[in-house]
């Protein structure tokens, strides 16, 4: 079948038509130790034509029952989830023009959905992911950094669903402290919870040299092929089929955060009580009214300028909105996750792998805490 919105991956497509992710995959496909999961991309003018079709060419929220797919398009993903596909469970995420570069990482703000299966879920994805380039997270984010969103029509990836076993993120550099350290966050299965920020994962961090650990050794190598390729230091999603000794890889942007002076000689320890510690994700210091969030019903109760420590069972998208208005953020997830990115972009303390605390902690709710994140060990303090 002669596709017109659907592209195989080819180093020729200008990205104005397959957006930077798919740009970023398609280079990934050069690395020799691990592989990228088949995949195709709907073209942004699929995008462009759904719109002129169903509201005017105005970008618009569709409901599903007002989401319909030109003809010729829905006969596109019918033949290519049914025959190139081979009705495999599949992956279906953004790739637009302006996430995924050297200064805007839009980390979280565009949906991503893994394990989709059969034609009528599939194009429900796209519709959600289409949605999402008008999100409230997506327009704080663009507002902040001033973008017009409505002038980036966005194009799709739809991939097979690789057979692992565990995830992980790796930045071929260290994000938080700029050293050369390569730091791995990894946990069992896909690796969406892990991204997300709702599972604390397990994290370590490597030296650029041969390490006794053939996974760890096999990883700094991707770190180092990685990096040769692209020529700066990489945010990468990776999973690894233990049975099948097989690396693949699921996206490459450049690690992006925001260069801080701290400069403090201040000890903390005699000035109020130590709520908890976690791993710097954001360096920073900071004070304010110490908020507990521990359900999504809650995050109304943010103010500006608060300090917000946010319970596993309350992470949500919703929460980017959040994040340019607080002061700090201490969550469960880890380091690389999501909000953590975006925490260093904001330039605003951060700490994560916090995943258990006390009744001492509800005791602080409402009163003036101070968060201390200049150290990869960080503290929250009741004053």
């Amino acid at each position: 079948m002669n596709y017109k919105y659907i592209l195989a991956p080819q180093k020729t497509l200008p990205v104005e038509k397959i957006g930077v992710k798919a740009q970023n995959l398609i280079r990934l496909q050069e690395i020799r130790q691990a592989r990228v999961p088949n995949f195709f991309i709907l073209s942004s003018q699929a995008y462009t034509d759904t719109l002129a079709i169903l509201n005017n060419g105005k970008p618009v929220v569709f409901r599903k029952s007002d989401f319909h797919l030109p003809d010729a398009i829905k006969s596109e993903i019918k033949h290519l989830i049914g025959f190139e596909l081979a009705n495999k469970s599949l992956v279906v995420r953004s790739s637009a023009q302006v996430e995924d570069t050297p200064l805007l990482s839009f980390a979280g703000q565009y949906d991503s959905f893994l394990n989709i299966c059969g034609f009528d879920k599939v194009v429900d994805a796209i519709r959600k992911c289409y949605n999402s380039l008008l999100s409230p997270n997506a327009k704080v984010y663009a507002k902040l950094h001033g973008l017009d969103l409505i002038s980036y029509p966005m194009a799709l990836i739809i991939q097979e669903l690789a057979p692992i076993t565990m995830s992980g993120v790796m930045f071929t550099r260290d994000p938080v402290f700029g050293s050369s350290d390569i730091v791995i966050e990894q946990v069992k299965g896909l690796g969406d919870q892990l991204t997300s920020g709702v599972v604390k994962p397990n994290l370590f961090r490597l030296k650029r040299k041969k390490q006794i650990n053939s996974l760890f050794n096999s990883l700094v190598n991707l770190a180092l092929e990685i990096e040769d390729i692209f020529g700066n230091p990489r945010d990468v999603e990776w999973g690894y089929n233990q049975y099948t000794k097989q690396f693949y890889l699921f996206q490459s942007r450049p690690i992006t955060f925001r260069e801080m002076n701290i400069r403090t000689k201040m000890t903390v320890g005699k000035r109020g009580q130590l709520l908890c510690r976690g791993e710097t994700a954001s360096r920073g210091l900071t004070t304010g009214r110490f908020v507990l969030i521990e359900n999504v019903r809650q995050l109304s109760r943010v103010e500006k300028g608060d300090i917000v420590f946010v319970d596993s069972s309350a992470i949500s998208q919703r929460m980017i909105v959040m994040l340019e208005k607080i002061n700090g953020l201490v969550f469960s997830g880890g380091i690389l996750s999501h909000f953590a990115v975006v925490m260093r972009e904001f330039g605003k303390p951060c700490l994560g792998g916090v995943s258990k605390w006390s009744n001492l902690i509800r005791d602080y709710n409402g009163k003036k805490a101070l968060l201390f994140a200049v150290k990869p060990l960080g503290y929250l303090y009741g004053l």
